[in-house]
């Protein structure tokens, strides 16, 4: 038993050689992303401005069928305007 343990832990222990597997599949997962990157780019931030026109049109009749006063208006503005810079940096 311990000949069969000392014969194939060499085998089991041995290391994987370096040849540069994982950056061979970064690199070419580069050069594909490098053809529909922008594309996805494009349409994400056109996805984004929309969407971000539209929670402010939302927000902005909610607040008015509240009748709210100014000091909410410009709260709920600067709210918004923080939450929506902040993703657009993520962007």
């Amino acid at each position: 038993m311990t000949l069969i343990v000392l014969l194939t832990s060499q085998t089991a222990s041995a290391a994987i050689e370096p040849n540069g597997v994982l950056d061979e599949v970064a690199v070419r997962f580069m050069t594909a992303s490098a053809t529909w990157g922008t594309v996805i780019t494009n349409y994400a931030a056109w996805l984004f401005w929309t969407l971000g026109t539209i929670s402010l049109v939302w927000t902005g009749g909610t607040l008015i069928l509240k009748q709210a006063d100014i000091r909410e208006f410009f709260a709920e503005f600067v709210r918004f305007i923080l939450t929506f810079g902040f993703f657009l940096w993520l962007l």
